[in-house]
């Protein structure tokens, strides 16, 4: 693995970590949750692109870094529209005016821990 992509891993699994945190907080923070799952989807998706050696702009829009995927990996493809979605919740979350529900942070996590999947395996990484 390059020492990019590495560093990637690292800063996604940091963020995973984080979300995993928050997530069990009393009182919840949802609005956490959700924001540091788009974080780690991003940088897993990063890591990808890393080990590519594909250029990608620095933006936090997952289904722009998706494009440069190769479509091959069928299973991100499929989650366009989830991860659209977890791009547009993590910015609204961070402005007042808008809370998430457990709901939410919940299908967050999923999407995070589905991208991290494929990313790891992608990537010969165990699941750990």
């Amino acid at each position: 693995m390059k020492p990019s992509t590495s560093e990637w891993v690292d800063k996604a699994e940091e963020d995973y970590r984080v979300m995993a945190a928050v997530a069990g907080l009393n009182p919840p923070a949802h609005d956490a949750v959700c924001f540091h799952a788009q974080q780690a989807a991003e940088k897993y998706l990063k890591a990808v692109l890393a080990e590519r050696v594909i250029a990608f702009p620095k933006v936090h829009d997952l289904t722009r870094l998706l494009d440069l995927i190769d479509p091959a990996i069928n299973e991100l493809s499929a989650m366009r529209a989830d991860l659209d979605a977890l791009s547009r919740l993590s910015v609204q979350v961070r402005y007042p005016g808008f809370s998430t529900d457990s709901d939410k942070a919940k299908g967050a996590r999923g999407i995070a821990a589905t991208v991290r999947q494929i990313c790891r395996r992608e990537l010969g990484l165990e699941e750990g």
